[in-house]
């Protein structure tokens, strides 16, 4: 029953519910899939010596791949945001904003020794991003 009741109440909110559609119909795929894809060895390997060869050359077709290739933080970044912010705001702005915050992150991520993963730092530099956002 009260199911039901949460369900009325979040489709009939105009601004929530077209967002939450929006989110729905990203192509990110299955937080399952994502993360077994995430595991394999090769996926890591080949991560690796992305970021390795960025570290060294600075190039940025290989910033604009480890860019392409982290897109997903964003919006899983997106999804988890409070309600508030979810009412203000278009989820593609709010994607948009997100995306600067991951270009910056590629940017200044450097090999730590593996103090932080790549992922962590991401999606913290995506949600400042976000909440410093004009919107």
């Amino acid at each position: 029953m009260t199911t039901t009741i949460v369900e009325i109440g979040l489709s009939t909110h105009p601004t929530l519910s077209a967002t939450r559609k929006s989110l729905s119909n990203t192509k990110v795929g299955n937080r399952r899939d994502r993360e077994a894809f995430d595991r394999t060895d090769s996926n890591l390997e080949d991560a690796q010596q992305l970021w390795l060869r960025f570290w060294a050359t600075n190039d940025q077709d290989l910033r604009n791949d480890l860019i392409e290739k982290n897109l997903y933080l964003v919006d899983k970044v997106v999804r988890r945001l409070p309600y508030r912010v979810l009412q203000h705001s278009s989820a593609d702005d709010l994607r948009s904003f997100g995306t600067f915050g991951l270009i910056n992150a590629v940017e200044r991520h450097h090999s730590d020794g593996g103090q932080i993963g790549f992922a962590n730092y991401a999606e913290s530099r995506i949600r400042g991003a976000i909440y410093d956002s004009p919107l």
